[in-house]
């Protein structure tokens, strides 16, 4: 008996320290992918404000060449 429960009590102990082996390498590779996914975001913005700015570029020439605006 004595030794069934302390044999329980090893695997549980394994498996609370696998588990949270799991976890934390799970949560590595997490925070990785969020790191680059933010890289990848701020990339798009710039590139989507550079976007934006040539079409007010293009609507300005547009506008200046119908005679419209001040």
């Amino acid at each position: 008996m004595k030794d069934k429960v302390t044999l329980s009590l090893i695997l549980l102990f394994v498996g609370i320290v696998l588990g949270t082996i799991l976890m934390a390498s799970g949560s590595f590779l997490l925070k990785k992918e969020n790191e680059e996914l933010k890289i990848k975001n701020d990339k798009l913005e710039q590139r989507l404000f550079e976007l934006y700015r040539e079409q007010a570029e293009q609507t300005k020439r547009t506008a200046e060449r119908n005679g419209v605006g001040g």
